[in-house]
């Protein structure tokens, strides 16, 4: 569970009821990190509240467009390597797409 800090909102806490299978997760976060964390730590969000839906869309709209991005970028990766005569599908130029980066890994585990 993430919860909004009220002194700090762009802050949240992680209550972790599986310790066992999140080690290493912190226990407070920014809020732009929660993603990478549930994409880390094998986490799959079941429900998000917000209080306005104004807010809630404009979380939508923000990643959509990350994602798209990503997506775009890991594309033209593949492509440029293609073009040097690297066939590496799994590969990614500069990095990984949305939710993960050098050196993360994912537990076997589901959240």
């Amino acid at each position: 569970v993430f919860c909004r800090r009220q002194r700090e909102p762009t802050r949240c806490l992680m209550f972790n009821d599986l310790p066992g299978l999140t080690r290493g997760a912190p226990k407070e976060l920014d809020w732009e990190q929660v993603p990478d964390a549930c994409y880390r730590y094998s986490l799959t969000p079941r429900l998000a509240l917000y209080e306005s839906l104004d807010a809630a869309e404009d979380v939508v709209r923000s990643r959509r467009a990350t994602v798209a991005a990503a997506q775009s970028s890991a594309a033209s990766g593949r492509a440029a390597g293609r073009a040097c005569g690297d066939d590496n599908d799994g590969a990614v130029a500069g990095g990984a797409a949305v939710g993960g980066g050098e050196g993360t890994e994912a537990s076997s585990a589901t959240g």
